[in-house]
């Protein structure tokens, strides 16, 4: 897994897993949450894997 800042208030999340003799992606964008709202921290707002 690697960890990549897009921007002030975002990552990206990237990597890869094996299972038997296949190889799988896994994607995210990660998103910060205000804390004004009171449970400020991280979210997820787009995963792809395949």
């Amino acid at each position: 897994m690697h960890l990549r800042p897009s921007g002030a208030d975002s990552a990206e999340v990237f990597g890869s897993y094996s299972r038997g003799q296949r190889m799988f992606a896994v994607a995210a964008r990660l998103e910060r949450t205000p804390a004004a709202l009171g449970w400020g921290g991280w979210r997820i707002t787009s995963l792809q894997v395949g």
